[in-house]
């Protein structure tokens, strides 16, 4: 193997996290600390608290979180609540306070009185983009997406009925890392509940299912933009040279200020006023790839005006557009399960094809074919395509130079391989995955390429795959990659290095339920005489337990990637090695129903059985997919 696998967890997880301190820290402990900072002020302005009630609240501010758990279990206990299941703990602390609405109607005659004000983010600068998202995350206690998507979609409402004291602290913040915020007096309204707000704000999030009558039957926007123009005109005066020097050196554009600064402002009357349309990108300027790069760069922080800059440019047939919104329908149709019509999009797809040999052409050409059944005349396309590409050592910077322009793109390789499989050439399928896998090293090949290997019971081959898989940040792989290890240590797989037994018997028995324990491990050869005088040549060969080590730090790896079973897996080890605190964070922020199938389904039931050793949850051996 080219790398040590430990090696390599280790370098990966010091590349993907500052310190193992970030892991434990579960988002709704984040948010409750974000949310006692800000409403500091607000508890001082509040009547006199009996000075029992804070003596209480002072001790109860210093439990841990199970401590606060075990105590909330207590009280429904003494007090005969009815038990809640595991979904609604998450929500146990937004629907505690019964007495809100009668606070929020006595607080109504203070904001007649403008002492309350909701806090509106205006406007960011381009160039500190990311302290902002940062500040916004801290903030409102977002996730890093939803943060960014927050600051992309300004101007947009920060808080609500905020006291002007800490509203005043917070534009201040804002300032200091590059945003605008102002302050509106609220309307009179009737009060609502912290739920009903909730529900209110994510029936207003932009990730609502698309409306028919706004998009196409291809996915192109067909109405105008939607926002101020008049805002977007302000910002793009006051930050034009930055987005200009960063389009420049990030985005692939050539033209000077003067002309950037054009183009972009006929964009911005163009899109606000009118639906999308080719004609209206070459009245620009012939250059419709200049365009949409330009496009594309200055509506980083208008997701509506994006979709209609790759709109009207894919109609004008520029490069990138006219790729990414074929992948994207052809996505759209699979998912759908409807056929692949002849769109305006798949002609301007054809007329590049025919002009300029683009591979990334050819290969979605290749799809369109195979999705209509015309297998012969796809495989001659992902022939030629394959013919055309090879690996690079350097990362291609933008669209233009990478070959996958989104998520949304499958690669040659799997459009080749799924050709094949439909042609009956299983065999041939098999050896464009390995020389995706060996050649390119493509994350997706490998994780392919290894269950191949797997299902040949070459250990050391499926280690060494799956960790170049891995290493390059892919989630799955390193979940993949820990599972392995995982069952290694438990006495599944042999351990690299060491023989294995002979005979049936040899061999790993799983339990009746089909558990991660194996009911008899898998039984290795002790070295002989030979063997223990010449102990040096075997002395990297791993035990037991650094295996399980290795395990922990590539489930800590996905779990960075986002991935919520390791979360939960990791969750298990960790309160095997008696972790309980870090164990019980891990368990709640996996938010994943894998837990349902071994676990107590209640809240007590958990917290009664959490710190009991006795205790081992049996891990379905299906969680653990390699």
């Amino acid at each position: 193997m080219s790398i040590s696998s430990q090696v390599a967890a280790r370098c990966c997880r010091q590349i993907v996290r500052p310190s193992a301190a970030s892991l434990r820290l579960s988002s709704s402990t984040y948010l409750s600390q974000r949310t006692r900072r800000w409403q500091s002020t607000e508890a001082e302005a509040a009547a006199p608290v009996n000075p029992k009630i804070s003596q209480i609240v002072d001790q109860i501010s210093t439990l841990t979180l199970l401590e606060t758990a075990d105590l909330v279990a207590t009280l429904k206990s003494r007090l005969n609540i009815p038990d809640l299941p595991v979904g609604g703990f998450a929500m146990a602390g937004g629907a505690a306070p019964a007495a809100a609405p009668a606070e929020e109607e006595e607080a109504a005659p203070a904001a007649q009185e403008k002492t309350l004000f909701n806090l509106k983010l205006e406007s960011i600068d381009a160039a500190s983009k990311a302290k902002v998202i940062k500040e916004i995350k801290s903030l409102l206690g977002l996730s890093l997406v939803d943060s960014k998507k927050f600051v992309e979609s300004v101007p947009k409402v920060l808080k609500e009925s905020v006291p002007k004291e800490d509203a005043e602290k917070i534009i201040e913040t804002l300032k200091a890392v590059g945003a605008k915020a102002i302050m509106d007096t609220p309307q009179p309204s009737a009060a609502r509940s912290p739920s009903v707000r909730r529900a209110e704000a994510a029936q207003k999030r932009p990730q609502q299912p698309r409306a028919t009558n706004t998009y196409t039957e291809d996915g192109l926007l067909k109405t105008p933009a939607q926002g101020d123009l008049a805002q977007r005109l302000r910002f793009l005066d006051s930050a034009s040279k930055t987005l200009h020097q960063e389009a420049r050196r990030y985005g692939g554009v050539t033209v000077d200020h003067a002309t950037f600064v054009r183009i972009a402002r006929e964009l911005f009357n163009t899109a606000y006023m009118h639906p999308p349309a080719g004609q209206l990108v070459l009245r620009i300027s012939d250059d419709v790839d200049e365009v949409f790069r330009i496009g594309y760069h200055i509506g980083t922080s208008d997701m509506g005006f994006k979709e209609w800059v790759l709109a009207a440019c894919s109609l004008a047939g520029a490069r990138v557009p006219v790729l990414y919104q074929t992948a994207r329908y052809l996505t759209i149709t699979e998912r759908r399960g409807t056929e692949v019509r002849q769109t305006a999009v798949i002609d301007r797809l054809e007329e590049l094809g025919r002009t300029s040999n683009d591979p990334r052409a050819l290969q979605l050409l290749a799809q369109v074919q195979g999705r209509r059944g015309k297998y012969t005349q796809a495989l001659e396309l992902m022939e030629a395509v394959l013919a055309r590409i090879q690996p690079a050592k350097s990362a291609p910077r933008g669209a233009e130079q990478s070959y996958l322009i989104s998520e949304v793109m499958e690669t040659p390789w799997r459009v080749y391989a799924w050709l094949k499989e439909r042609t009956g050439d299983a065999m041939g399928a098999d050896e464009v995955m390995r020389s995706a896998a060996l050649e390119f090293e493509d994350p997706r090949a490998l994780q392919d390429h290894a269950s191949l290997l797997m299902r040949e019971m070459d250990l050391e081959g499926y280690e060494e795959g799956m960790s170049k898989a891995a290493s390059s940040g892919d989630a799955m792989a390193c979940l993949k990659l820990a599972n392995f290890y995982y069952l290694t240590s438990k006495g599944w797989f042999p351990r690299r290095g060491v023989k294995v037994s002979e005979g049936e018997n040899a061999k790993a028995i799983p339990r009746a339920s089909r558990t991660v324990d194996p009911a008899k491990p898998v039984e290795e050869k002790k070295p002989g005489a030979l063997g223990r005088f010449f102990w040096f040549l075997s002395a990297d060969v791993k035990s037991h337990v650094e295996y399980r080590k290795l395990a922990m730090d590539w489930y800590e790896l996905a779990v960075k990637h986002g991935n919520s079973r390791a979360a939960l897996l990791l969750a298990i080890i960790e309160r095997e090695d008696g972790n309980y605190e870090a164990a019980w964070e891990l368990f709640w922020s996996s938010r994943t129903a894998d837990a349902k199938e071994f676990m107590p389904t209640s809240q007590d039931e958990l917290l009664k059985v959490w710190r009991d050793e006795t205790f081992r949850p049996e891990v379905p051996l299906q969680l653990l997919d390699l």
